[in-house]
């Protein structure tokens, strides 16, 4: 049984990775030398868009029309900020619900699963952008699998934007059928709604001015583009909005604040801004060609109330201006010439680079002062030490400038820049190689352009707690504040205070919101979760390696069922004792319904079969309230399934199957080998 189940773990490892999709698509038939792949018969994608908190379910069903075994390696490629919640496989009449468990768990089960004979899969995190599986079909089999991800659509420049990635690996193949329905709702209107790249051959409808549904079908489908959706919606009132949520125990609430720049007077804050910029040697070519257009017209689009400076490295450090300017015409086209006159080389001194930036600074209390700091590599002169960096970084940063952190190309430290940051009131982005780097780079900048507010401080006196965050360095126009939180289900009404500088002083912001007793906005306690985890996981980026800390990602990551860097995906197959009749699920109506699929404890119902437990149904955030059947337990005190096991047969073939690559690998390195000697006993002769 242990020989067995290695290698179903090739068959069903998977993994998340913080790079961009890839797909391998090649599996082989039983030594005949062709290549043979699975058919793909449909990929369906149902998203449900909450108030801005999307759900996503992927179902996708394979089937292998040939008489021997296939086996192939699929992707898909989700936000980064995304969370899965939720993976299955359906095979032989049964699905297998993985469940969210810690990381030392899940191990430790897994083990003891494969020690008792039992099959088991395990899940573990290694990134946030990519989710890898591994398929292994035996002849004429049908496999299904299902994928759930969650994330908060944060608004941008105004606009809301939802993404499925079609491409980066994510079908590789020509796809039998292809449907993706995308249902919004909101409080607020929506003013504005496109599906950009699909805008033909996708259809828009809407229920009410705050619902839409998007909906996409196609046969025989090989997309070339990713399926995008941006929405606008109507502005909140000055003070914000407010949603609230009611479970038996507890309130949760959503509180949106989004000033508009005419509300605050019609003018933003001024803004001293100096960008350092690298040019080591790393950056030559198409780098430091993007970097020069990019900046071009970054420098160009500073308002005339704004002071800049802009500051090159490389081991050296090489000033425009020993002190900040206006953004006259004139110093913007010196600034974008000086630019544009560098060259790349060199090695890469960041902590000199920004020590003498932030040394510029002189009194911030009326501005908003920001470094945008772009580099592509790691520290490799002056100090190199990261710690040592942050550390002259945080004492030399007397102003509290923001420092945003553009992390260029795969080979860049990306947690140190997203820890700088961090602990510099800015943010990191990762900016990716490509044709479109020039227009990532001044896509960002307008985020940041300009600025309304900064110090905001969120006050909810007396029945609120746990309210994540309290406290927002900056915000800028087209961006929003959302802060969630707990109250006592005594209180009938909750006080929002907002302390905050603008362009005009210290100023106030502050209502009274009346809270409604309705199960409307079921998603706010998976939002209030999803923002504590996220906030959890930043203290930890800074402050490396904490036992509580992680003690809490784990204990809510667990409980609402999100695949963390500390929690894992663990599926389990039990072998049943005996023939069972399908158990009945209870309905509200009092009746019963037969359930196809037997959830195990921590998954919702999967209503249509699809494999995936539907939005719609109920979360496992509250499992003494849930109106799902309790499960009996299994021997060791889990939930029990209602699985079969994979045949005996399929396992023969998967050991087959990889025996035969390991053979053709060995071969393949023998031979490059015998050809390597070949050569240089031939170039000696």
């Amino acid at each position: 049984m242990n020989i067995r189940f290695s290698f179903t773990i090739i068959s069903f490892f998977i993994l998340l990775m913080g790079v961009f999709g890839c797909a391998s698509s090649q599996a082989q038939g039983e030594g005949d030398g062709m290549v043979y792949e699975p058919e793909v018969n449909y990929i369906k994608i149902d998203s449900v868009i909450d108030n801005n908190y999307a759900i996503t379910e992927i179902t996708e069903e394979f089937y292998n029309p040939y008489d021997h075994a296939v086996s192939d390696i699929f992707s898909f490629r989700i936000p980064e900020k995304a969370f899965i919640s939720n993976f299955s496989l359906t095979m032989d009449g049964a699905t297998h619900y993985a469940k969210v468990v810690s990381k030392e768990l899940a191990k430790q089960q897994y083990n003891e699963s494969v020690a008792s004979g039992k099959d088991a899969g395990l899940v573990e995190s290694h990134g946030k952008s990519t989710f890898t599986y591994s398929v292994s079909l035996s002849p004429k089999q049908t496999l299904t699998v299902g994928l759930r991800y969650e994330e908060f659509l944060e608004k941008t420049l105004g606009d809301y934007t939802y993404t499925i990635f079609l491409t980066s690996g994510n079908i590789d193949s020509v796809v039998e059928k292809l449907d993706i329905n995308v249902a919004i709702k909101s409080q607020l209107k929506f003013t504005d709604i496109q599906v950009p790249d699909y805008s033909s051959e996708s259809t828009i409808s809407n229920s009410s001015s705050t619902e839409e549904l998007v909906s996409y079908s196609a046969t025989s489908a090989e997309p070339t583009k990713d399926f995008i959706v941006i929405y606008k919606l109507e502005p909140v009132n000055i003070n914000g909005k407010m949603l609230n949520y009611v479970d038996a125990t507890t309130g949760f609430f959503s509180h949106v604040f989004s000033p508009q720049v005419g509300e605050l007077g019609g003018s933003p804050m001024d803004k001293e801004i100096i960008f350092v910029l690298d040019k080591s040697g790393s950056m030559s070519g198409t780098k430091i060609q993007q970097l020069k257009n990019a900046f071009d017209e970054i420098v160009h689009e500073l308002r005339s109330a704004d002071t800049f400076n802009v500051i090159m490295f490389d081991s050296t450090i090489t000033k425009y201006q020993t002190e900040l300017m206006t953004a006259s015409q004139t110093n913007q086209d010196a600034a974008a010439g000086f630019i544009n006159d560098i060259s790349a080389g060199g090695s890469t001194n960041i902590n000199s680079a920004l020590t003498t930036a932030l040394d510029m600074f002189g009194d911030t209390s009326e501005t908003v002062p920001i470094i945008v700091f772009l580099t592509d590599g790691l520290p490799t002169a002056g100090t190199t030490d990261t710690a040592t960096i942050r550390s002259n970084i945080l004492e030399h940063n007397t102003g509290s400038v923001a420092i945003f952190s553009l992390g260029f190309g795969n080979d860049v430290d990306f947690e140190f820049l997203k820890a700088l940051s961090l602990e510099n009131s800015g943010h990191a982005v990762r900016i990716e190689e490509g044709s479109d780097a020039k227009e990532q780079l001044t896509d960002f900048y307008d985020t940041i352009s300009t600025p309304l507010l900064k110090d905001l401080k969120f006050e909810y006196p007396l029945d609120a707690y746990e309210v994540y965050p309290t406290y927002v360095d900056q915000l800028f126009e087209g961006s929003e504040c959302v802060i969630v939180g707990k109250y006592n289900t005594s209180a009938t009404s909750l006080t929002a205070n907002v302390y905050t500088t603008g362009k005009d002083g210290e100023r106030i912001f502050s209502q009274t919101f009346e809270l409604k007793d309705s199960s409307e906005h079921s998603f706010i306690p998976r939002l209030w979760a999803y923002t504590k985890i996220n906030h959890l996981l930043d203290e930890l980026t800074v402050l490396g390696y904490d036992e509580i800390l992680v003690g809490e990602v784990v204990t809510l990551a667990m409980e609402y069922q999100f695949v963390t860097p500390y929690t894992s995906l663990l599926i389990t197959v039990e072998e049943p004792e005996e023939e069972e009749e399908p158990p009945e699920k209870v309905i509200d109506d009092g009746g019963t319904a037969p359930d196809a699929h037997v959830n195990n404890g921590a998954q919702p119902f999967d209503s249509d079969g699809d494999g995936v437990g539907d939005s719609y149904d109920e979360f496992p955030n509250d499992p003494t309230k849930s109106k799902r059947p309790k499960e009996k337990d299994d021997d060791d005190g889990g939930a029990g399934e209602d699985v079969s096991p994979i045949t005996e047969e399929s396992y023969k073939k998967i050991i087959s199957l990889n025996f035969f690559f390991i053979a053709i690998a060995f071969l393949i390195i023998f031979s490059i080998i015998i050809i390597t000697i070949a050569i240089v006993m031939m170039k000696r002769k």
